[in-house]
């Protein structure tokens, strides 16, 4: 008989029927049955069985879904959201953060360090982990500022961070290039994960933003693959916009330098010609690009230069993006659009095919960050649900961030998330 918890029977079976199983190594689905437990209230649900024809066993308590026509790929994994809890709660907290990123189809997140968080080191890292256990939809993984409160002046305590968890470091172009050479070293010996926003801070300029932007990303990659290369450390280039950037990343991987990257939807849907229509819901950081650019990064995560297509979750209040464009905030929110603009702008136009977005949203990301990558007997249940002729139009209400800072509000999309299997504190 099973076991009895708080008067609910465990184990309990979740039985999938008749799903496509994508499979992006190999680029191939195939029909199957994906037979889901969770042992317990707390435990994450695990795979029990993948074939055809499975049945759970007998007088088992078991949910029945009905796959036809629908597919399964391994849950999303975004590196890049902002969850600006604690400190900006009233953008977005741990659980809506959450929220929205299960129903975006993720199954792992890493939250990076938020503007709006006073950053206290180990407390604020311990403070989310934990509240994102006892609230969070989906597991969160957190990564700590590189620098003391990411001020760029002195660097954290690595060691002391590590043994709280940190899942990666973060920087935002504010460390120097004597702090970031001095902390890639240290990181090499450990093998962690550096997450790097190429930026020069003092080369941009406000008479000639676009350009000196622009600069300053391209100036900050070649000098980090520099370092990166003479230190052995593991980097990940985010948000990666520009052309030339690119291209050397292109270069650096072709020489052996343990480096990745991301980017974003808005660096592949849009140019800076769009804030004339979008506004201040189209300022982001790093700015929008020249359509050459966006080109470029079209092609980059065609050929695998660009490892990852990550949120850039940027949550912001309704008042704060109504405000000038000079003194607006940077940033949308992305976590239940990014797979919809990859289906719309990459799949459905023939730039990229199906095989190589999941690539792109699931299997790359969680390598990069140490997590099992594919659906498997005996592995976690990382499982979303993608019903690929879905046509809807993108609603207001449909977004569970508590910000709605998304300029594709009223557009359509074809292909959805349909369910996602990955979900915690179910109730």
């Amino acid at each position: 008989m099973p076991a009895r918890v708080n008067g609910a029977a465990y184990p309990r079976y979740t039985l999938i029927t008749h799903v496509r199983l994508i499979d992006p190594v190999a680029r191939r689905s195939e029909d199957c049955d994906l037979l889901l437990v969770r042992d317990s209230a707390g435990a994450p649900p695990t795979v029990a069985a993948i074939g055809i024809g499975l049945k759970p066993p007998a007088d088992a308590p078991i949910t029945r879904v009905r796959g036809t026509g629908l597919y399964a790929c391994r849950s999303f994994v975004d590196l890049h959201l902002q969850v600006c809890e604690p400190g900006a709660m009233y953008k977005e907290d741990l659980r809506t953060a959450t929220a929205a990123a299960a129903s975006g189809g993720y199954g792992d997140a890493l939250a990076i360090p938020s503007p709006a968080v006073i950053w206290h080191e180990e407390e604020t890292l311990d403070y989310i982990r934990s509240n994102a256990d006892a609230v969070g939809r989906i597991p969160l993984q957190v990564a700590a500022h590189l620098t003391e409160s990411g001020k760029g002046q002195r660097l954290s305590d690595l060691a002391l961070l590590l043994s709280h968890h940190a899942a990666a470091f973060y920087d935002s172009g504010v460390a120097s290039p004597a702090l970031l050479y001095s902390a890639m070293e240290q990181l090499a010996r450990t093998d962690t994960l550096l997450i790097l926003r190429a930026s020069i801070p003092a080369l941009c300029s406000r008479t000639a933003p676009h350009k000196a932007s622009a600069t300053s990303e391209a100036a900050a990659v070649a000098s980090a693959l520099t370092m990166a290369e003479a230190t052995g450390c593991r980097l990940h280039l985010t948000l990666i916009s520009t052309a030339l950037s690119v291209e050397l990343i292109r270069t650096a991987k072709a020489r052996g330098v343990k480096v990745t990257a991301d980017t974003a939807p808005q660096y592949f849907t849009l140019t800076r010609a769009d804030l004339l229509y979008y506004g201040n819901l189209a300022k982001v950081e790093p700015p929008l690009r020249s359509p050459s650019d966006r080109t470029a990064i079209i092609e980059a995560l065609a050929d695998g230069t660009i490892d990852c297509i990550v949120s850039d979750h940027t949550p912001e209040t309704a008042t704060d993006k109504r405000k000038s464009a000079a003194d607006a905030p940077a940033g949308m929110i992305g976590l239940q659009t990014a797979f919809a603009l990859g289906m719309r702008e990459l799949v459905l136009t023939g730039k990229l095919d199906l095989y190589r977005l999941i690539e792109l949203l699931s299997q790359n990301p969680a390598r990069i960050l140490g997590l099992p990558d594919t659906i498997a007997v005996g592995g976690p249940a990382k499982v979303t649900l993608i019903d690929l002729e879905h046509e809807y139009v993108l609603t207001e209400g449909m977004l569970d961030s508590k910000s709605k800072n998304c300029p594709w509000v009223g557009q359509s999309f074809q292909g959805i998330v349909k369910r996602n299997f990955s979900k915690l504190n179910e109730k």
